[in-house]
């Protein structure tokens, strides 16, 4: 992934994104701070690109990550002598923070991922040929049935943890997400289309009641407070 800092509307800085890397923080060799998220496209190049407000600061290396959690069913010791490491994978994904008069549309995490139960907002990973934007409305049609427009991205979200793919395979897995807003204008009763993906369930809730679900890590403080709801 690019990024791409903007300093009063001139570009300031382009970067690539090191994997594990927070890209609010890209710009701090460069000698600036982020403002906020701006918007988010596939290049003509094909690659991602997210755009940034920033402003200057004094040049500074991004604090260290630390290594990242390690799903506690794993024994990465045992797993190395066996021969098996993880596999870096560093995965862009567009999601929807989608109301209507209906409330907040959530979608519920299935068997196939490793947060089953847990709920979340309505998205998935960018394709090859896709905009941010559009993953955003494919997407919650997959997964709730329900026709959406995009309005501007709002925050950027990214975390690191090492664990199991859906399919098995051992991973260094760094996900950024990119968070829109999103409205429906004719909601209905949510379905599944993705018939056993990585969605069970999805609702309409009302706002008030965001923190009541069992949110996904990285989930659980982000949603509340970009509804300005407090959360106890």
């Amino acid at each position: 992934m690019r990024i791409l800092g903007y300093d009063s509307g001139a570009l300031a800085f382009r970067t690539l994104l090191g994997h594990g890397a927070d890209p609010l923080t890209a710009g701090l060799p460069h000698g600036y701070a982020t403002v906020g998220p701006l918007d988010a496209r596939r290049a003509g190049d094909g690659q991602l690109e997210l755009d940034l407000s920033v402003t200057r600061a004094g040049q500074a290396k991004p604090a260290p990550n630390g290594p990242p959690p390690v799903d506690p069913e794993l024994d990465l010791e045992e797993l190395a002598r066996n021969g098996e490491h993880p596999v870096t994978r560093q995965r862009v994904a567009g999601y929807g923070l989608i109301t209507s008069d209906h409330g907040l549309l959530v979608t519920e995490y299935s068997h196939r991922t490793n947060s089953a139960g847990d709920w979340g907002l309505p998205g998935g990973g960018i394709k090859d040929d896709e905009q941010p934007a559009e993953a955003v409305v494919r997407e919650a049609f997959e997964e709730t049935g329900q026709r959406v427009e995009v309005d501007e991205m709002i925050v950027v979200h990214s975390s690191q943890w090492i664990g199991r793919s859906p399919h098995g395979r051992l991973e260094d897995f760094h996900a950024i997400r990119l968070v829109f807003r999103a409205r429906c204008v004719d909601p209905g009763e949510p379905v599944v289309h993705d018939v056993d993906g990585t969605t069970s369930d999805a609702r309409w809730i009302p706002l008030t009641d965001c923190t009541k679900l069992p949110w996904r890590r990285g989930w659980d403080r982000l949603i509340p407070a970009l509804l300005g709801v407090a959360t106890g």
